[in-house]
């Protein structure tokens, strides 16, 4: 198709070798390589999301499968247990971070401090907590270092300086279900009178 347009156009001429080289390595190679450069990711609720392979590889649980895979496979990343709309921050907050080799945490200085971090940073993770937890949740899941270290000083940040009480009010945790809650076992009468019984036994002794 392209051959027979570019022929009806400026006929079989010796330009017309030349054209198609120039049309090949000026808007081909440039769009195949944009599509190798990309991947798509399949939450757990089936929402798709497309993203470049750049982003991808911030979590390094991706970048080794991606090097595993054989030349020439590009068939969907299925992440389990990450739903859309969490799936969607995450790919949202590798794009906005830096590009630099993702290396483990263990013995790596952190190099930034809840007071300093990014205003990007301070307003992506001002969620509710159940969003933050879920959130560094994924970071240490899917080994994503940028994500987990600076979630967790966020979190770290919500609870300095602050009682057990702030802390629980903060975090939303109720004692209700717990106090309510009957004992994970109960002494049947027999049992009681059994171990009031061994309890003089000592006594006496």
């Amino acid at each position: 198709m392209l051959e027979v347009s570019i022929c009806r156009r400026y006929g079989n001429s010796d330009r017309l070798l030349p054209l198609v080289i120039f049309y090949y390595k000026e808007t081909l190679i440039p769009l195949f390589t944009a599509m190798s450069n990309k991947r798509k990711v399949v939450s757990s609720d089936g929402v798709v999301f497309e993203a470049e392979l750049s982003i991808l590889k911030k979590s390094r649980v991706i970048k080794e499968l991606l090097e595993k895979e054989t030349s020439g496979v590009d068939s969907a990343i299925n992440i389990e247990s990450i739903t859309g709309d969490l799936l969607g921050k995450v790919l949202l907050y590798c794009a906005n971070q830096p590009v630099y080799e993702n290396k483990p945490r263990v013995n790596r200085r952190l190099e930034r401090t809840p007071d300093v971090m990014s205003s990007f940073d301070m307003e992506f993770f001002n969620v509710d907590p159940e969003t933050l937890f879920n959130l560094i949740s994924v970071g240490i899941a899917l080994k994503i270092d940028c994500l987990l270290e600076n979630s967790s000083k966020y979190a770290a940040h919500l609870i300095r300086g602050k009682t057990g009480e702030d802390i629980r009010q903060l975090l939303e945790i109720s004692l209700d279900e717990q106090t309510s809650k009957e004992p994970d076992f109960l002494i049947s009468d027999d049992e009681e009178e059994q171990q009031k019984e061994a309890e003089q036994d000592v006594e006496m002794k």
